[in-house]
């Protein structure tokens, strides 16, 4: 059933990129989601779907078991520099998933992680993403 939701929202607005959570979080809702909407992206069910993109979540995917099989491996890196403001401000509406120092979602923990990103790339802030399929 949630297959066929999925499928079905897929068909409308066909999306060319996919966002979804790295398949390790040790959230159960975001494994169940991960693993329904994964199998919903058969390229020869959907080829309009180019790229599929998993991010790590806070308090989640770096509390996954700490063994190869389950490390968030980021490959792909975007500039979020002019965003990052926006983003900090978004999230303090979130009282609920916000956490205190030196916690995981953390407000600084966040602008922290997005620093430790853009350092990669040699920007300021950074959100960082593991390619899974790439259609060129």
């Amino acid at each position: 059933m949630l297959i066929n939701e999925i499928s079905k929202v897929l068909v409308d607005i066909e999306p060319e990129i996919i966002y979804f959570q790295h398949f390790a979080d040790v959230h159960t809702d975001h494994r169940i989601a991960f693993d329904a909407i994964y199998s919903c992206t058969k390229n020869f069910r959907f080829p309009f779907i180019k790229r599929i993109l998993l991010f790590e979540t806070l308090s989640e995917t770096e509390f996954a078991p700490a063994v190869r099989n389950n490390a968030f491996v980021p490959n792909v890196f975007v500039d979020v520099t002019e965003y990052l403001e926006k983003k900090i401000k978004i999230m303090e509406l979130f009282t609920t998933e916000q956490m205190n120092e030196p916690l995981p979602r953390a407000l600084s923990t966040i602008e922290a992680l997005a620093r430790y990103r853009g350092s990669r790339i040699g920007v300021r802030y950074a959100e960082a993403f593991t390619l899974i399929y790439e259609m060129l």
